[in-house]
């Protein structure tokens, strides 16, 4: 393994255990909206992808859905991570 691919593998284990320990923030149980709830709703998005990264599944990995997953979290808590998302994926693109 490459030095690229290991610094995706352990960034992608690192979201992956911040969804664990974010789950209590999950949902509508408060209409609070707090970092902690915005930040689990994210690392939830994107759990999918980190373990298709763990697990060496590239074919798993889904831009597509992740970018309407964001998109979702941006229209409940009115942030902009979709479009941070999209002009890095446009980045690499090019």
């Amino acid at each position: 393994m490459n030095n690229q691919e290991t610094q995706l593998r352990i960034l992608a284990l690192a979201i992956y255990e911040l969804k664990g320990l974010l789950g209590n923030h999950l949902g509508s149980t408060t209409n609070e909206v707090t970092s902690e709830k915005i930040s689990a709703h994210l690392a939830f998005s994107l759990h999918n992808e980190a373990l298709a990264i763990i697990e060496n599944k590239p074919e798993q990995f889904d831009i597509e859905a992740l970018l309407s997953k964001i998109t979702a979290i941006d229209r409940m808590f009115k942030t902009d991570f979709a479009k941070l998302f999209a002009k890095t994926i446009n980045a690499k693109e090019t």
